[in-house]
Parts: C-alpha cells; sequence; structure tokens
C-alpha cells in the first residue's frame, strides 16, 4: 500500500478532488469494518479489469461514468464506463498520471494528466483533447464540467493552491477569502459550485453561489469535502470522524451518510439529476467503484 501510495501521492495532494481520496491511497485512515446506510437504494459494484483500485469521479445524465484506475503495479489512468464497458482514456506525451474527474451530458471529460513538466488540465470534447493551463500557473487541474461546458478546476501560483472557473476559455480565480487552498470539484447548470478549503491543516467545505462562499460543514466531524453537485443542487461529499472516511448526501439541508457494508471507508463523489450517485469504498488493500441507484 505504502508503494503505491508514494507515486499517487504528489498528485493528490495537490490536486485533491475531494480530500479524503488523501487517507485511501496513503492509509492513514483508519480500518474499520462499517455498519453500512444505502438511502434505501442498489448499490452495484464497477472495478477496472486487473487492478486494485477504482474510484468512480463523475456522471452524467445517460448513466456515463469517468474515473480512476491503478495498483501497486500500474500507473494512475482514467476511463470512461458506459453500459458496462471501460474506455481506457489516452493523452500522447502524459507520463505516469492521467485522471478523469468529471462528465456532462455531452459527454465532454474533464482531468488532468503530468508530462515531463508539470500537471495540466484537459477537455476531452468529440475525440480532441485541449489542454487547459492557467496563465503563468506552475500546475493546473481540471475537476468539474456542466452543461454549459464552463470547467471548475484549480492552480498553483507558486504561493498557494487557488480555485478557478473557466467560461469560453476566460479563467476567473476563486479563492476562499483567507485559504492558503481552494479546490472547485463541482459545477451545476445554475452554475452553483462546490468543493473543499484548508485554512492551516484543517479542511472544510464551500458552497459558492452568486459570489458568495457559504461553509458547510457535516455536523460533528473532524473534516468535510464536497464533492459533486446535481441540478437541483443536491450535493455529496466525505467527511471523517475519528479517523474513518464516510461519504455523504446533502439534500435540502439534511445529511445523510454514504457507507457500504462491511467496507472499511466510503466516498461519494458524484451525484446526477436522477440522484444517482457514484464513489468508491475499500476494503482490505483494494478500492471498488460503486454506483447507487436510490
Amino acid at each position: 500500500m505504502r508503494d503505491k501510495a508514494s507515486r499517487l501521492f504528489s498528485l493528490l495532494r495537490r490536486s485533491v478532488i475531494c480530500w479524503g481520496l488523501i487517507g485511501l491511497f496513503l492509509g492513514v485512515l483508519r480500518s474499520m469494518p462499517l455498519a453500512g446506510q444505502l438511502l434505501g437504494g442498489d448499490l452495484t459494484t464497477i472495478d477496472f479489469p486487473d487492478v486494485s483500485i477504482t474510484v468512480l469521479k463523475g456522471i452524467n445524465n445517460a448513466e456515463q461514468i469517468v474515473g480512476i484506475y491503478g495498483g501497486s503495479d500500474i500507473n494512475p489512468g482514467g476511463f470512461l464506463w458506459y453500459q458496462g464497458q471501460f474506455t481506457t482514456i489516452e493523452i500522447p506525451g502524459t507520463t505516469t498520471i492521467l485522471e478523469a474527474n468529471g462528465i456532462n451530458d455531452a459527454g465532454q471529460i474533464v482531468g488532468h494528466y503530468l508530462d515531463s513538466t508539470d500537471s495540466h488540465g484537459f477537455l476531452l470534447s468529440e475525440g480532441q483533447v485541449t489542454t487547459i493551463d492557467f496563465p503563468g500557473a506552475y500546475g493546473t487541474w481540471s475537476n468539474g464540467i456542466n452543461n454549459a461546458g464552463q470547467i471548475v478546476g484549480n492552480y498553483y501560483d507558486g504561493l498557494a493552491f487557488r480555485g478557478f472557473l473557466m467560461d469560453r476559455n476566460q479563467f476567473t480565480t476563486l479563492h476562499f477569502p483567507g485559504a492558503n487552498a481552494t479546490f472547485p470539484n463541482g459545477i451545476n447548470a445554475g452554475g452553483q459550485i462546490v468543493g473543499n478549503y484548508k485554512v492551516g491543516k484543517i479542511g472544510h467545505a464551500f458552497l459558492l453561489e452568486g459570489g458568495h462562499f457559504t461553509t458547510i460543514e457535516f455536523p460533528g466531524a473532524d473534516g468535510t469535502g464536497l464533492c459533486g453537485i446535481n441540478d437541483a443542487g443536491q450535493i455529496v461529499g466525505e467527511y471523517v470522524t475519528g479517523g474513518v472516511l464516510h461519504g455523504f448526501l446533502l439534500d435540502g439541508g439534511e445529511f445523510t451518510t454514504i457507507d457500504v457494508p462491511g467496507a472499511d471507508l466510503t466516498g461519494a463523489t458524484g451525484i446526477n439529476n436522477n440522484r444517482q450517485i457514484v464513489g468508491f469504498y475499500s476494503s482490505g488493500n483494494e478500492a471498488h467503484g460503486f454506483l447507487l441507484n436510490n
């Protein structure tokens, strides 16, 4: 697990889509089988073939899913899953890591990759790849996309990790006041943006709407991250309490924990307008993707 983590951590510690993923790959979160709470829905496990780690990151309304695969001897890569079939996402010139993080109803996919110089965001649309680099930044990560083609992500300017919104190729910096790091993770059709930020070493979650940040905390948690939001404003994310990672759904101001029964930890990373939720769970030294219909 540590060999696997050492290769993944250099990227994940900077491009945390939902910050609990760091604990998954580093093995710093506690191993404690969860009793399980699935919102009364049906759960399907989705695993990329012949790897030990599968993490689902985003889902659109056609049930197309994007995610990450990897393992102890397999460099992380991105994929698209649709109707039971996996398609590997490849970008010429990448080195060791590629992540697919978000997908809209047009099938446009955003993520990031490493080449010989740094990390770059990308947009994959109709088979064509467009690199996304925030001007003057030392690294760029693209995390989410809505049906209008607006993209959110983060970049490193040499001093702090800041968020951005890219709309019609124009960048706007998004940074939580007083934070030392800001990670926007998802955006819906109404332009509502969710993510997480850090003040010191403590992680918090935010909703950005109409230019105003609102902090959102899971009650009693040691840390909270928001990962995805649909057009109805339903939000999925992760929280940690007692060193254990849990997923959750936030709907109408009410939090509901999402724990896969028997798993060591659970994360919820994406949600579509049909309230289908994707994420991952860990069991032993493996991580599995899941699709939850509820």
